[in-house]
């Protein structure tokens, strides 16, 4: 969910946000995973990650957004991270 200075939020599928996350490794994902947004438009001031519609964390550090994600507290299998 990236949220604006307004206060308003949209989840990331919106396609006009132009955002996408970015992963430090490529699949399957093992140990800490770095998470990133990439190509954001407008100024967002905070970015909430989900994994499997749950709430991973918040970031608050643009423009990038960085956060880790410890995988092995998730389980084997496939997930979804938004």
């Amino acid at each position: 969910m990236l949220s604006t200075a307004s206060g308003a939020a949209a989840l990331t599928v919106d396609p006009t946000l132009g955002a996408s996350i970015a992963l430090d490794q490529n699949e399957p994902l093992v140990g800490s995973v770095q998470l990133s947004i990439q190509s954001v438009v407008g100024n967002p001031t905070r970015v909430t990650y989900f994994v499997d519609t749950r709430e991973l964390t918040s970031g608050t550090v643009g423009p990038l957004f960085p956060a880790t994600w410890s995988t092995p507290a998730w389980g084997n299998g496939s997930h979804l991270l938004n």
